[in-house]
């Protein structure tokens, strides 16, 4: 009967402890979904739209239409700099 107690204790505690790990994985998976949507809106907010797979595209039509050449390599810029959030959020390689 103790031994069976015992091992009921050790199940227990493993439990306990993947509940844990689930409830840690589950709280950072919705962190990076908030950060995620969020950038997405920062995008949005530029002018750029992110499609369904995480790529940061430029507006529809031409592309950069009226700006200089420095406006267009800045706009450029952003864009790979909001790519580059997105796809380390997608990644989980973004910290927090």
């Amino acid at each position: 009967m103790e031994d069976l107690e015992s091992r009921f204790g050790i199940v227990r505690t493993e439990a306990m402890a993947i509940s844990e790990t689930i409830r840690d994985a589950a709280s950072k998976m919705l962190a990076a979904q908030i950060h995620l949507r969020s950038t997405v809106k920062e995008c949005e907010g530029e002018g750029l739209w992110v499609d369904d797979g995480g790529t940061v595209r430029p507006p529809q039509g031409p592309v950069f239409p009226s700006e200089s050449e420095n406006d267009k390599a800045e706009s450029f810029g952003t864009m790979l700099s909001y790519q580059q959030e997105i796809s380390l959020r997608e990644s989980g390689a973004g910290g927090e």
